[in-house]
């Protein structure tokens, strides 16, 4: 009940908002854009046209995970092979076709004061973790494999491992091609790689690039749009969240109506938090406490079913799921005190509460609902 919530009201939704504000920053490289808001209120909201871009990015995955999995499908594999052929070009260039004597695109920004080393291993842990969240979802999956039991452990291992081989690959790059004090000056998460690729090939790869990033975020969105409401369609028919969830299109036969509840609600987020930083420290806090949650679960499941099969054993019980759980607490813990995060924790943190506090009245109507006092 409570990480079906936040799946919706938080995790899922935000990082679909988050996604389609790298996509709409992106596409800003290759085509100029007004930066003044074409719609604003007295009390300080606004619309911008990348906002506007954004929301069409939500809508446009909507549309094509409401006529259902295949079109879906077949754009997830086009996006992941242009992921691929823009982060091999990055290491291979990046390590045999450097030209130093070729400038970044100019930035006049100032360097950031560094923060303290504890903030700033936190930063760098929100950014962490939010690089691999998601991670989990193939678990969604598993009544459509043949042999979940063997396919999920090993597809989690094998797309763990080829994950961090390379993302140090392409930070190697970053690093080798653009000095540390210069990057720190590149204001958003999208410019480091796109001045990488100036570098590395020139000014017009400049432009590519951005387009095989946008195709790419296109493509990685498209995972949270097709299985979250999926879950939201199981978890609706146990009880857990509104039985309109459980809708399913009379001719498509896709869950439409989970699918536009989250579209609306990631319109919404994308339309109050702006910013990627803001809905990437969103999300991140909200889905460490779930993990710490799940983790917590392996030992009150050893101690209530000790003689359950087990085919996946914690290398290190019990030392490693404490030390889990104690870095994630601390993360979520220093956002809370860091006053420039501290809102969108705060705000995470809220939804949480609200679901909390929704437990026990959801399990008053239940059983007034099955007669039982």
């Amino acid at each position: 009940f409570l990480y079906g919530w936040c799946l919706l009201l938080v995790i899922n939704t935000g990082t679909l908002a988050a996604l389609a504000v790298v996509f709409s920053s992106n596409l800003a490289k290759i085509v100029p854009m007004q930066t003044e808001p074409v719609w604003a209120t007295s009390w300080g909201v606004s619309l911008t046209v990348q906002d506007l871009i954004g929301i069409s990015m939500i809508v446009s995955l909507a549309v094509v995970n409401h006529f259902g999995v295949r079109w879906g499908a077949l754009f997830q594999n086009v996006s992941t092979t242009a992921k691929l052929l823009a982060l091999g070009a990055i290491v291979v260039g990046g390590f045999f076709a450097f030209d130093a004597d070729v400038e970044a695109p100019p930035t006049d920004a100032v360097a950031p004061p560094m923060p303290d080393l504890v903030s700033g291993m936190v930063i760098a842990a929100v950014a962490l973790f939010w690089a691999y969240e998601g991670w989990h979802q193939l678990a969604f999956s598993a009544a459509e494999m043949k042999d979940p039991k063997r396919d999920i452990g090993r597809g989690l291992i094998i797309g763990i491992v080829v994950l961090v081989v390379t993302y140090l690959a392409v930070n190697a790059v970053y690093l080798h091609v653009i000095p540390l004090e210069e990057m720190r000056r590149y204001g958003g998460d999208a410019d480091v790689p796109h001045a990488a690729m100036v570098r590395i090939f020139g000014g017009a790869a400049g432009s590519w690039f951005a387009a095989l990033i946008c195709l790419s975020v296109y493509g990685a969105s498209n995972p949270n749009m097709l299985s979250a409401p999926r879950a939201f369609y199981a978890m609706a028919k146990d009880g857990a969240v509104p039985e309109v969830l459980t809708r399913v299109h009379s001719r498509w036969r896709t869950p439409h109506v989970a699918i536009w509840v989250q579209t609306a609600w990631a319109v919404l987020l994308l339309f109050l938090l702006k910013t990627f930083e803001n809905l990437t420290e969103f999300v991140v806090f909200a889905a460490l406490i779930f993990y710490a949650l799940v983790v917590a679960g392996v030992f009150a499941l050893r101690r209530r079913k000790p003689d359950l099969d087990r085919p996946f054993r914690c290398p290190g019980y019990p030392v490693t799921p404490l030390l889990f759980i104690a870095v994630v607490l601390f993360v979520d813990i220093r956002l809370l005190m860091q006053e420039d995060d501290r809102d969108n924790a705060l705000k995470g943190l809220v939804i949480i509460g609200a679901v909390v506090l929704a437990w026990p009245v959801k399990q008053w109507f239940s059983a007034r609902s099955r007669g039982v006092d």
